[in-house]
């Protein structure tokens, strides 16, 4: 492999009472100081990226009718509350390489590890045992231009988010690792 490079994300997003929006903010941790931003295996990351709000509509699974002999079992009934989210960062991240490589020889990969410590996860800083389990699923790169004989490459991840074990409203947070290899 000629380049493998590197950064941390912090993840940070809010569910005030289960229904808001979210942000990353971006370190660029593992880039030389001297390196420019057109030199080539140079990964780049917007600084910030807002993610979409958690909307009432993917919230709240689809109401059904159901008949209640009093008011009291109205009452007692419990909402039915999706807790599976899938948010979908396609241009999280942008490297230039020389032209014509081969995007199937690129390879991407994506760690997160939540405030508490626990992989795969985002925490609440307040109350470390609130956690949102979440599953990575790189998408694959693809070559958005062309320039001097460079290919401008970007990069995504799926973001499978269970929301199961969130038990309280709030921020939740973590670093996102991205590590991209070029041969």
């Amino acid at each position: 492999m000629k380049k493998l490079n590197s950064l941390n994300v912090k993840w940070q997003t809010c569910l005030a009472a289960m229904v808001a929006a979210g942000y990353f903010q971006a370190n660029a941790l593992a880039m030389p100081p001297s390196s420019r931003q057109d030199e080539p295996y140079r990964l780049l990351v917007e600084q910030k990226l807002v993610l979409p709000a958690i909307s009432q509509s993917e919230f709240l699974l689809s109401p059904t009718v159901q008949q209640f002999s009093t008011r009291e079992q109205m009452l007692r009934a419990a909402p039915q509350i999706n807790t599976q989210l899938i948010r979908s960062l396609p241009s999280l991240w942008q490297m230039r390489v020389p032209a014509n490589r081969p995007l199937q020889s690129v390879s991407v990969s994506y760690d997160l590890i939540a405030a508490n410590g626990r992989s795969n996860s985002l925490s609440n800083p307040e109350h470390p045992n609130s956690e949102i389990k979440v599953a990575l699923q790189a998408l694959p790169p693809i070559r958005v231009s062309r320039e001097n004989n460079f290919d401008i490459i970007e990069g995504g991840v799926e973001l499978r988010l269970n929301l199961e074990r969130a038990e309280v409203a709030g921020a939740y947070q973590g670093t996102l690792r991205i590590t991209v290899q070029v041969p």
